[in-house]
């Protein structure tokens, strides 16, 4: 499989502190859904924000989607990357959810008269296709997320970089997102998604994990192979999801317990 993203020998420092991330070296491949794992301080955010270029790269080579990172081609590779942030208050652009998903349309010159099936399109496929004509204000922070998603996706990225996208969200709006992230997966198999994040249940779906930790990636696996290793989640300041802390505490009062990954297979298995 080619690579979506790779990073070569990236060292980021902000102004006269110590290095963020130092010689670090990574690759995610193309169509999978990868998880980018680590405490807040382990360099998560910067990540992302040098893949779309919003930091300057000085140290290091970044490729994504086969073109290197720099002035040539860094509109080239946003025009293939969409990027959804943690705060969704501060990323709806538009009075209504149709004109925020239009935003981005508009601003990559797409036709007037092809707008409206673009814009109900993907906010059907967000669940979002009855509140095309409400304001922020009426809006949960969940729902405004799935509008940033749905606004994120009408660009038809290659990639889809979801930074921290459900931590200011209540366990409904991080459910409801997750659910979004399934959809996606399922309908969209060839697109990229990095999701960046310290929770761990959103880890559970994913098909890759990438453990970050001082600017280092120090784990690299699946779900099983990260998120049942209790002495690497305790080295790296990460909390097991809450099935992992049922079961063990199952195991730990002698039920035997097969390895879950949701409460609907843990109810499932007892």
């Amino acid at each position: 499989m080619q690579n979506i993203i790779e990073f070569k020998n990236v060292t980021f420092k902000y102004d006269d502190n110590s290095p963020l991330l130092e010689n670090l070296s990574f690759n995610i491949k193309k169509g999978t859904y990868s998880v980018l794992l680590g405490h807040n301080g382990s360099g998560k955010s910067t990540i992302a924000k040098l893949i779309i270029g919003l930091l300057p790269l000085k140290n290091g080579q970044i490729f994504v989607n086969d073109l290197q990172l720099n002035e040539e081609n860094i509109d080239k590779i946003r025009n293939n990357v969409a990027i959804v942030f943690q705060n969704p208050d501060n990323q709806f652009i538009g009075s209504t959810v149709e004109d925020d998903i239009a935003f981005g349309l508009e601003n990559r010159c797409v036709e007037q008269e092809k707008m409206p099936e673009i814009i109900t399109k993907f906010a059907t496929l967000v669940s979002m296709e009855n509140f095309l004509k409400a304001e922020p204000s009426a809006l949960s922070g969940g729902q405004k997320q799935r509008v940033a998603i749905a606004g994120a996706l009408a660009l038809n990225p290659d990639l889809l970089i979801l930074d921290e996208a459900t931590s200011m969200l209540d366990p409904k709006g991080k459910k409801e997102i997750n659910e979004v992230i399934s959809i996606l997966r399922k309908n969209n198999p060839n697109m990229s998604i990095l999701s960046i994040t310290h929770h761990m249940d959103e880890a559970i779906i994913a098909d890759e994990i990438l453990v970050l930790n001082k600017g280092q990636i120090v784990k690299v696996g699946t779900p099983k192979d990260i998120l049942f290793d209790q002495k690497l989640l305790e080295e790296n300041n990460l909390l097991p999801p809450f099935v992992v802390n049922v079961r063990k505490q199952m195991l730990d009062n002698g039920l035997d317990i097969p390895l879950c990954f949701s409460i609907e297979e843990l109810v499932d298995k007892l």
